[in-house]
Formats: structure tokens, sequence, C-alpha cells
């Protein structure tokens, strides 16, 4: 059935151009050429600038329409971005929650930086013994029972006021 389909239109195709042929065949000669100084009847000539101008706007419609999706594409990365930068920084957030909670336990006493100051956060986990330690632990380089007695050691050096 499709196959049908597809041969009534191309007949129904092929009769709308003879209809619309822009010259009279009866001008050809029997093999359907002209002759010198003749010429097929044209309806219309369209001037040279007439289609670079539509080429013209043609291809900026082009380009205008894959910009615009490019640019909606970009706009939909950019609010995921912001999405994953944001539960990203609450889950920092609560990384440092954790070893707040740690220090209150231990009676240690702890001062992060401003949230916005990464070099800050940098600087205390680098020079801070104590998250030195919660480090390692957390790395599995320690175990519970060695990082307990690495951090009553730590309160014995100095005593919390």
């Amino acid at each position: 059935q499709e196959a049908s389909h597809f041969v009534e239109i191309k007949t129904n195709l092929v009769a709308h151009n003879l209809k619309n042929y822009p010259f009279s065949l009866d001008s050809a000669s029997a093999d359907g050429t002209f002759s010198p100084g003749e010429s097929p009847a044209v309806s219309k000539i369209i001037p040279y600038s007439t289609l670079l101008r539509q080429q013209h706007v043609s291809f900026l419609r082009h380009k205008n329409r894959e910009y615009r999706e490019r640019e909606d594409y970009l706009t939909g990365l950019r609010k995921l971005l912001f999405q994953v930068e944001g539960q990203m920084r609450l889950a920092e957030i609560q990384q440092l929650e954790v070893f707040r909670e740690m220090a209150g336990h231990f009676k240690i006493d702890l001062k992060f930086p401003d949230l916005g100051d990464r070099v800050g956060l940098q600087e205390a986990f680098a020079t801070h013994s104590f998250l030195t330690v919660l480090k390692e632990l957390f790395a599995g380089r320690l175990t519970a029972e060695e990082c307990s007695e690495k951090i009553l050691a730590l309160q014995d050096e100095s005593p919390a006021p």
C-alpha cells in the first residue's frame, strides 16, 4: 500500500509539473530541443540581486534558528549546573558540620573561616592537627581506636580553656 501511495504521489507531481511548465512544447522540434534564435517563453525572470537577498535572508533565518536552539540548550545546562553547584555546596556545608560536631564532642576549639573563603578552609584543614587526624580517619588510614588515641593526645598537649 505504501508503494502504491508513493507512485500516486509521484504521478501527481509529474502531472503538476507538466501543467506548470514555463514554455510550450509546441515550439520545440521533434527531438525536444530548440533551434537557434528560438527560446522558450519564460514567465518571469528573477534579478540576481533579488536571489542574493533571498539567499541572505534564508541564511540568516537558518543561523538564527540554529543559534536559538543552541542558546536554549545552554540555558538548560546552566540551570542544571546551578542546581548541581547548589547541591554540592549544601553537601560541603554538611561535611563541615560533621567536623564541628566532632570538635564539640571532644571539646576542641575549632573555628572555620567564612563559607566563601575556600583558601582559608584549605589552610585550616592543612594546619589544624585535629582536622588532620579526622581526615586520616575518614580516608581509612586510621581506625576509630587509633583516631581516638591521637585526639586524646592532642587534648593533653593543648588543654581546652
